[in-house]
Parts: C-alpha cells; sequence; structure tokens
C-alpha cells in the first residue's frame, strides 16, 4: 500500500495544541453574532496580533475577487508585510456589489483601527510566536500553498474571497531553525487544507489521493486533483462503489502523460490494478472499507486513501477532496443570498 500524507519523513517534530489563533503568545481573538446571518449565529470575528508582526498573504486566483480581499492585499503590500489586527465575517462575500464594497471594507477597518489604536487589515488563519523577516515569511508561506490548499478540493469552485494569512510575532529566532519552521508551516497548512476539503457541505469523508511516477510534483497533483475533483469518482466513493475504472478515467483526462500498461492503483489496502490489469478483488471488502472511513472519527480515521502509480518518474504528489452526496445538493440548491 502506497503512504498517504504531506510529509513522507518518519521523523515529524510538530503536532497539534489546543487553543486556536490564540495559542501563540500575545495573541487575542473575539467573535461576535453582529447580524449579518440571518440564523443569528455568529459572523464577525477580530484576530490581534502583537505590535511588530509580520504579515504574509495568499489570495484567492479568481479574477472576480471582493473588495476587502483587494484591500487586504493593498495593506500588506503598503506595510511591507505587517499587519496588527484582522477582521474576519461570515454570512456575506461583499463581491459584485460596485463602489460602496470598497467604501464599506475601508469604513469598518477604520473603525476598528480607531477602536484599537493600530492599523487595520483584514482576514486571517494562522498565527505564530517567533519573530521572521516579512519578506522570508511571505515566502515561506507562499511556499507552503501547492502541496496545501492548491492541492484541495470541494465542488471545483474558486471563491471570490479565499484568502490565507499569516502572523508571526515574538522573539527572533536563529537562521538555523528557519528550515524546521518553514515546515512546520507546510505541516499546519496542510493540516487546515484537509480539514477544509473535509467540511465540504454534505461530506462523510476525506478523499486522500496520491499519484507517482510524473516526471514532476506539479504533474503529480495535477493528476491528483483532478481525481479528487470528479464528480464521477466523489459519487462512487458516498455510494460505497470500488469502481477503479472511474479513477483511472479521471487520471486519463488530467492532461498529465501517463503509461496505461503501468498503472497500479489502490483503494486503501486493496490492490485494484496492476500494470494497468484489473486484478481478482473482493468487492464487498472493499465497499467496507469505504463505509468504515465514512464511520470513522472526523479527521482521525475517515479518510479514504487512493494510491496511483503511473510510470516510471521520480515525482509524487497528493491531493485531497470529499465525497458528493445528495445532501450537497440539497444545501445548495436551497441557499440563497
Amino acid at each position: 500500500m502506497m503512504a498517504h500524507s504531506c510529509f513522507q519523513s518518519m521523523e515529524d517534530p510538530w503536532h497539534p495544541i489546543v487553543g486556536g489563533v490564540t495559542a501563540p503568545s500575545g495573541f487575542k481573538a473575539s467573535g461576535v453574532a453582529a447580524g449579518l446571518k440571518p440564523s443569528g449565529e455568529r459572523d464577525l470575528a477580530v484576530v490581534v496580533a502583537p505590535p511588530g508582526a509580520s504579515c504574509a498573504g495568499v489570495f484567492t486566483r479568481n479574477q472576480v475577487r471582493a473588495a476587502c480581499v483587494d484591500l487586504c492585499a493593498e495593506r500588506l503590500q503598503q506595510t511591507g508585510g505587517q499587519a496588527q489586527a484582522v477582521i474576519i465575517n461570515a454570512g456575506q462575500a461583499n463581491a459584485c456589489t460596485g463602489g460602496l464594497a470598497r467604501v464599506d471594507s475601508e469604513r469598518i477597518t477604520e473603525a476598528m483601527a480607531r477602536w484599537l489604536d493600530l492599523a487595520p487589515t483584514m482576514l486571517a488563519f494562522i498565527t505564530c510566536d517567533v519573530g521572521v523577516d516579512p519578506q522570508w515569511w511571505h515566502q515561506t508561506l507562499q511556499g507552503a500553498m501547492d502541496s496545501s490548499f492548491h492541492a484541495i478540493t470541494v465542488d471545483g469552485d474558486t471563491s471570490t474571497n479565499d484568502t490565507v494569512l499569516a502572523f508571526a510575532a515574538g522573539q527572533p529566532i536563529s537562521e538555523e531553525h528557519l528550515p524546521l519552521l518553514a515546515h512546520g508551516v507546510e505541516r499546519l497548512c496542510c493540516a487546515l487544507a484537509k480539514a477544509v476539503a473535509r467540511d465540504g457541505e454534505g461530506a462523510t469523508c476525506l478523499l486522500s489521493v496520491q499519484v507517482r511516477g510524473t516526471a514532476t510534483p506539479a504533474e503529480a497533483r495535477t493528476m491528483a486533483r483532478a481525481i479528487c475533483g470528479s464528480s464521477l469518482v466523489k459519487t462512487a466513493i458516498h455510494g460505497r462503489d470500488p469502481n477503479w475504472g472511474r479513477i483511472v478515467a479521471a487520471a486519463g483526462r488530467s492532461g498529465v502523460p501517463l503509461q496505461p500498461e503501468a498503472i497500479d492503483l489502490w483503494i486503501g489496502p486493496h490492490q485494484m490494478l496492476k500494470d494497468g490489469q484489473p486484478l481478482g478483488i473482493d468487492r464487498a471488502a472493499v465497499s467496507r472499507y469505504l463505509q468504515e472511513r465514512a464511520d470513522g472519527a472526523y479527521l482521525q480515521d475517515d479518510c479514504v486513501e487512493i494510491g496511483l502509480s503511473v510510470g516510471p518518474g521520480p515525482a509524487l504528489g497528493s491531493a485531497w477532496g470529499c465525497d458528493l452526496s445528495a445532501e450537497y445538493i440539497r444545501i445548495n440548491a436551497h441557499y440563497t443570498t
């Protein structure tokens, strides 16, 4: 069986801790119900970083971007990668609303700045309590994207508001420890990205696809993401159907070169194809594996693992998604803005 993880090393010094964005020293956060959501649930939050914090941002690739995303990117450029607070709202994308969107975004940040007596920006997700050079921090966050947030898909769409912001503030660390910190940033981004995929509307399991045998890691990730994004693969996983044909078909249309006669395919511990030929499998056992993953504990043992080898190339890459259920259709068919 092929290994499925962001990192292939067996030694990993990083592990989850409790506390969320306020776990690092000096960071504060709060959330309220401001009336943006009809449900009355909490819909507005603020995260405050210590003075002098470095802040790196990666933003949506969608050409139709919300005004708050543009404002956030501009503020980070103006400050040279420094920020001290971020405002986060839910329930309103504030996209395609004309000039008023920009005005509203600026008014909100200016009001928060006066209240906190600092310079404003918006949207945050990651906090770290060590001091680093802002340029290095930005490059580190950017470098973590391909193997994390750029490697997930829920339904193939790209939001107008997708944003990842990372703050770092505290005592500087020596350069010899920077590679370890960069590894930790990638590790965290990978965990957060998988949680985003697992939390897809109506999903019952996480889908992890690892491809090996391509010429480059980028090709492997492209093929893996094509499989994760296939509606036919996603519905087969939801139906607990070990339909290896849909997986191979998705790989074949990914645009990445492969050798059909060299394909090896696993679903969990079950090898489905060897050298491009189907093997005699216990379909009931594979279906049980899929059902057990759907019944598993959240982000612990609820991951369907697919491994695909497509040739003699030296590279490998992973992507993550989720299954596609009738609940996804119900949620999005009844959603109104």
